[in-house]
């Protein structure tokens, strides 16, 4: 298996992981769906390099689906989850995606 194997399955490891913990408490899940939406980045980042393409794009829009979702109970001035929310829908290809998270 070759680094970007490794990387694309350790990410996805994590992402699931995750999902399987997600908590209650507000403060404790948004920085979870932080943690996933970092996961799924990384995910897709490493299909990318390999060059699954069509498969990059579903890690990238759940990346953001994350970030987007952590957002509402984040800490004032998070700024860095809508950033990283519409840097992975431009990144997925999906530019109305990437126009509605800029909003």
């Amino acid at each position: 298996m070759g680094v970007w194997e490794e990387r694309t399955a350790r990410a996805t490891d994590r992402y699931e992981d995750g999902w399987a913990r997600l908590p209650e408490e507000p403060d404790e899940r948004q920085r979870q769906l932080t943690r996933m939406g970092n996961a799924a980045w990384a995910a897709g980042v490493s299909l990318l390099m390999l060059g699954h393409r069509d498969e990059a794009s579903v890690w990238l829009e759940r990346s953001a689906a994350r970030y987007r979702e952590s957002w509402h109970d984040a800490p004032p001035g998070s700024w860095g989850r809508p950033i990283g929310a519409m840097k992975a829908m431009l990144i997925a290809g999906n530019e109305k995606g990437a126009a509605r998270d800029a909003r």
